[in-house]
């Protein structure tokens, strides 16, 4: 009898281990298929540009792509022949005009010696030295002849300069040379995107508002509709460690697939599609699987490391991200591209030393030429950190790679025939002064928006920030567009808020750092709210506090006539024993007319309930609303305010208090005409 049963027992085991092997083989041979597309060829010279995006679909801003109309061509060598000079000595710069993002470069043809010459840069009659350099310049010997830099600081003042050349004090020659910026485009409108960063496949159904599970795309669009978001922004080009990458195909396969499979079908749906390149950051030493040249940094023992980013000086890089750029470019549901990690990494890039002590003017050892690439990075390396650290250096060193950071975009740009408008992801604190990245030199090599990171810093640096971006914005048109991460980890907060009250707290913050307010704002990312460090909070109580501070800043600029908000942070019982909490509405005097026998509808978030107020010739109203969650499972509150014709306000609020006293039943708690 027993052995009849242990005889069972094994049949069973073995239909079962049968089973999984056959559902194995069939999913491994789906997959198998799935990336037998065109995906993989990504990277072939052949690409098939397809038609343009149609221009007309972004409404945020009129877009042409003349904007790309660069005015910082170089001259012709031969121009300056011809000027009054001394001799056979030919001195030129560079260019005519340059971007603020560029190093002013001067060459010296025709002599021997350049040891007494030098040059000073003027403007308005005054001399202006280096940036923390020298007034005098020098030239060093390069393949073109004898270079001169000069770079003079972050926002440096555009107009007309005068470059003056002197041999033993007398002045040799003058020439003249113009610094630029980029004209900011105007937005007709706010900007509102959700993000994707996963290279997984999308074959997990998520939530829709209406809180039914639902394939991936199909939520997505709904969300998108749901909070009157223009855009969906999604990971493209990522190289890691942990995918099946080679030096010949780079790229991580799923965040392109993802992006072939959600990007025609958003197109249809009248949605706008970006899609972003992570440009230098490759998790998990992906540099080795790539080919890349990493760049490096320095152990405390003066030793070399290496991190996880690749090098600047990598030129593979530099053209694989123009290949994908390109691709991108040529896919029709595509409008725009972005680029994430346009950065050297923290305290690394060293093996860039001999071009950035040439372009910033510093003094090296007199062994330095006989030095090797490793040598220099740990003698720069050794200024930057540790116990040697250089505090002009370190100054030099971040306005160079903010330098360099910049004229990627612009290089990338050109050399891909980018004809799309680009952004660009920057950390948000000390507006890029810190780690090399100037929003102002993104404008000026051609971004329509830099996207600011509000979520990679702690509570005390986000302080820091407000004072140091109001400071920034003061002078100059800038187009950010503010961003946060569903994150409970990285939102935590001085002020007791929760991380979901933290999110929404440091959005309205940012908004306010230009007196024209953010162009826009992004929300870090749909996949987050589902299986990222949500915390113990929903992806109702995340997605509405995005939304929620959307509606803020729309109705900042006017783009909404009414402000919904809940008062207070207590919950009355009605006669009926259900919640009711007061709500206020505010509306703009101005606007009364154009929304006169109006309706407004109050519905409650993840329910079906709902209540419509009669809203004419009022300009503040406040009412009580009842809401469908029993009294010991209230929390959290939202609230999605309609009027016909407008985007939703949309307000959500943490109950703390509850007032056990009974309403009468349906009691208006106060009307103001």
């Amino acid at each position: 009898m027993l052995k009849r049963y242990i005889f069972a027992i094994v049949i069973n085991l073995l239909i079962i281990i049968l089973i999984f092997g056959v559902f194995f083989f069939l999913d491994a041979n789906l997959m198998k298929a799935e990336r037998s597309t065109d995906t993989n060829n990504i990277l072939s010279e052949n690409i098939t540009i397809l038609s343009n995006t149609d221009a007309s679909k972004i409404s945020i801003f009129n877009w042409d792509n003349t904007r790309y109309n660069d005015l910082n061509q170089y001259v012709e060598e031969a121009y300056y022949q011809n000027l009054e000079e001394s001799s056979n000595v030919i001195f030129y710069s560079e260019k005519s005009s340059y971007y603020r993002f560029e190093i002013v470069r001067f060459y010296l043809k025709g002599v021997k010696s350049v040891g007494d010459f030098y040059i000073n840069v003027m403007k308005d009659e005054n001399i202006l030295p280096c940036f923390l350099g020298p007034t005098n310049i020098h030239f060093n010997k390069t393949e073109k002849g004898y270079q001169a830099s000069w770079f003079y600081g972050w926002k440096v003042a555009t107009g007309d300069y005068k470059a003056v050349l002197y041999y033993k004090g007398n002045i040799v020659s003058k020439i003249s040379f113009n610094i630029i910026s980029r004209q900011p485009i105007e937005f007709n409108k706010t900007f509102s995107s959700i993000n994707l960063e996963y290279n997984q496949p999308l074959k997990r159904l998520i939530n829709n508002p209406d809180g039914k599970k639902v394939p991936f795309e199909q939520a997505l669009v709904e969300w998108m509709d749901y909070g009157h978001l223009d855009a969906f922004l999604t990971l493209a080009g990522e190289t890691t460690g942990w995918g099946n990458i080679t030096p010949e195909k780079p790229w991580e396969y799923y965040p392109v697939r993802n992006l072939q499979i959600l990007g025609p079908e958003l197109n249809r749906k009248d949605k706008l599609v970006g899609a972003y390149i992570m440009c230098f950051y490759t998790p998990n030493n992906g540099w080795i699987k790539g080919g890349y040249k990493p760049a490096k940094g320095i152990n405390a023992d003066g030793t070399i490391r290496y991190g996880s980013f690749i090098s600047f000086k990598d030129k593979k890089r530099f053209y694989d991200i123009v290949n994908m750029a390109r691709y991108l470019n040529s896919l029709e549901y595509v409008h725009f591209i972005g680029f994430d990690f346009v950065r050297f990494g923290e305290l690394i890039g060293y093996e860039s030393a001999d071009e950035f002590v040439k372009d910033m003017n510093i003094v090296v050892p007199g062994d330095w030429k006989r030095l090797g690439e490793d040598e220099k990075a740990i003698w720069l390396g050794q200024r930057l950190q540790g116990g040697k650290a250089n505090s002009s250096i370190k100054e030099k060193w971040n306005l160079w790679i903010a330098h360099k950071t910049a004229n990627f975009i612009f290089e990338v740009r050109r050399e891909a025939g980018i004809t799309k408008p680009i952004w660009v992801f920057t950390l948000g604190w000390n507006h890029g002064m810190g780690h090399g990245q100037e929003p102002y030199f993104f404008q000026d090599a051609g971004v329509f928006a830099d996207f600011v990171m509000l979520y990679e810093a702690t509570p005390e640096m986000f302080l820091q920030m407000k004072k140091s971006w109001m400071e920034y914005l003061k002078d100059e048109t800038l187009n950010y567009v503010a961003g946060n991460q569903i994150d409970a980890f990285l939102n935590q907060s001085i002020y007791g808020y929760n991380p979901v009250e933290e999110y929404n707290y440091r959005l309205k913050t940012a908004f306010n750092y230009a007196p024209y307010y953010a162009r826009g704002m992004f929300i870090h990312d749909i996949s987050r709210a589902f299986w990222g460090r949500k915390g113990n909070f929903s992806f109702y109580e995340w997605f509405v506090s995005g939304f929620s501070a959307l509606s803020y800043l729309r109705w900042l600029k006017n783009e909404i006539p009414f402000y919904v908000s809940i008062v207070g942070e207590e919950a009355q019982l009605g006669e009926n024993g259900k919640i009711k909490i007061p709500v206020e509405i505010n509306i703009r005097e101005d606007q009364l007319e154009l929304i006169k026998d109006r309706v407004i509808t109050i519905e409650e978030v993840g329910n079906n309930t709902f209540k419509k107020i009669d809203i004419s010739g009022k300009t503040n109203i406040i009412f009580s609303i009842e809401l469908s969650s029993k009294l010991e499972n209230m929390k959290w509150v939202g609230l999605r305010a309609v009027i016909e014709g407008y985007p939703s306000f949309f307000t959500f609020s943490y109950i703390k208090h509850f007032n056990t006293k009974k309403l009468a039943k349906n009691k208006v708690i106060n009307i103001l005409q």
